[in-house]
């Protein structure tokens, strides 16, 4: 009995000793390393410069708003679903997520006939709403960020004849498609039912998690306080913008091969995996027999797939 608990154990402090250590390097590659670096690139631009600045201020104080988390899950769920554009209340959202779950729960262990399936199946089935909700937010803000450029080319042309800001928001909320008229649309009304200009901007850029209509917002607002050439700040604001975008497709485009493989390489072994369990179940049924080794797969797929998007994910 003690000769074999012997090797077991063993195994078990090696495996421990390896994993810390795969762990440690991967977080001194792709976390403490960068941190230094700019940390270090921080104290050679001169950090306390930055600080005294009221614009770099208020895009912080504007960011640092908008990235907080909301103290009640009912107003994060009521906001993840506003930001996504879609036509639906949280509650109904929440009871298609568990019928989901329940459904594909039962379905999987019938399947099956494994009983520690079903939890796997209500996971998946519960997740899945909500990362359509996510995707779907995620390309609204794609949608919004390609329209910013042009509305400011109508903002900056209105000023220029002489409306005032709101009333440009408003040709904004006329002229143009969704997802960029609601935001302003909701902007202007907030304005007409009497919130001030710079709270109307703040929500504005709170509502909507976008850099470049956040650096908007803060624009406005240090023109609002100290004057200056409304028409030039929005027209050299539309050049950036355009240039944050073609930089963001180049980004995009050399980065794809890589997205790629990420995809292939974690979507390959499940659809290989359920490819022979349609084809040949005996051959299968091994590996369903063994959960800790699946268990170990998606594991490692999961490490796998987050250490890829580090690797291609790249601040701009």
């Amino acid at each position: 009995m003690t000769s074999t608990w012997v090797p077991l154990l063993a195994t078990f402090a090696g495996t421990t000793l390896l994993v810390g250590a795969v762990l440690s390097l991967v977080h001194d590659a792709f976390f403490r390393y960068p941190a230094s670096v700019r940390e270090r690139l921080n104290e050679l631009a001169g950090k306390t410069r930055d600080e005294k600045s009221s614009l770099l201020l208020d895009l912080k104080q504007l960011a640092e708003s908008a990235s907080k988390a909301p103290s009640d899950w009912r107003t994060w769920v009521r906001d993840s679903i506003e930001q996504s554009g879609l036509r639906i209340s949280g509650q109904a959202l929440l009871a298609l997520s568990l019928g989901l779950g329940t459904v594909l729960a039962l379905g999987i262990g019938i399947a099956t006939q494994l009983w520690w399936t079903m939890p796997l199946g209500l996971t998946a089935g519960a997740l899945a709403p909500w990362a359509y909700v996510h995707f779907k937010r995620l390309a609204r803000y794609r949608r919004l960020t390609l329209q910013l450029p042009d509305a400011l080319d109508v903002i900056c042309r209105a000023v220029r004849a002489g409306q005032t800001v709101p009333a440009a928001f408003q040709i904004v909320a006329d002229d143009f498609p969704a997802p960029i008229s609601d935001e302003f649309r909701f902007c202007y009304e907030q304005q007409n039912l009497g919130i001030s200009f710079e709270t109307a901007l703040r929500n504005l850029a709170r509502g909507v998690r976008i850099m470049e209509l956040r650096i908007l917002v803060v624009a406005l607002l240090v023109q609002s306080r100290s004057g200056g050439n409304l028409t030039e700040l929005l027209q050299n604001l539309a050049t950036t913008v355009r240039k944050r975008l073609v930089l963001q497709q180049k980004v995009r485009a050399l980065t794809g091969e890589g997205r790629m493989q990420a995809v292939v390489l974690t979507a390959l072994p499940v659809v290989v995996f359920v490819a022979m369990y349609l084809l040949n179940r005996d051959y299968a049924q091994v590996l369903l027999d063994r959960p800790w080794i699946l268990v170990g797969c998606v594991v490692s797929q999961t490490i796998g797939a987050l250490i890829i998007r580090k690797m291609i994910r790249i601040e701009y």
